[in-house]
């Protein structure tokens, strides 16, 4: 059970940083999708996109609340693309821990350390979704996280460094470089924050 305590503080940063929330996107169906935060790759344009997918409510899809997909850059077309089997179990799948027709808690299957809340509702624009996790110690609306890889001729490639970058409530950057599931990181490089 998740305690009162975090979620009555994300609350509070929900109401204060709802300017940078994402507004939903209507499919032929009904339901809505809103794009979250993506993560990149060092070895190509490609990425993993992260979309909350709502109903006419504004509540989250009971099945599928969280829907991670490849978006093809490298192809220059745009394509798109689901995850296979290896990628959702091993790297970059949604392990979601806790949900309500509002509220979703996941973790992304690369790392469980870092749970991502997902808050849904409605407002003047129509329906919005808005994901907090933590950076650099305190709450903020991840943007991307971006994997600096390293070749390997084994199964997996090396990786060095990933990047999470965000926006905290007061809209200001926020960025921390993590080298090690389940540890804090540092704060990025000045040179590589956005």
């Amino acid at each position: 059970m998740l305690s009162e305590k975090p979620a009555r503080s994300m609350a509070v940063f929900l109401f204060a940083a709802a300017a940078v929330t994402a507004a939903a996107a209507f499919e032929g169906n009904g339901s809505k999708t809103v794009d979250l935060f993506f993560i990149s790759k060092s070895n190509n344009l490609n990425r993993v996109m992260y979309e909350a997918r709502l109903d006419d409510r504004c509540q989250f899809d009971p099945e599928v609340p969280v829907h991670p997909y490849w978006q093809r850059l490298e192809s220059g077309a745009g394509e798109v693309r689901e995850l296979k089997w290896f990628e959702i179990k091993f790297a970059y799948g949604v392990e979601v821990t806790a949900q309500s027709a509002n509220e979703v808690w996941f973790s992304i299957a690369a790392d469980h350390s870092r749970p991502v809340v997902v808050r849904s509702g409605r407002s003047v624009v129509g329906c919005q979704a808005q994901a907090l996790t933590m950076i650099n110690g305190r709450f903020a609306t991840p943007i991307s996280a971006h994997v600096d890889l390293r070749e390997r001729r084994v199964l997996f490639p090396k990786i060095n460094f990933v990047d999470l970058v965000g926006s905290d409530a007061a809209g200001q950057a926020a960025c921390e470089r993590v080298t090690e599931v389940a540890v804090r990181g540092v704060p990025c490089p000045k040179d590589s924050r956005p």
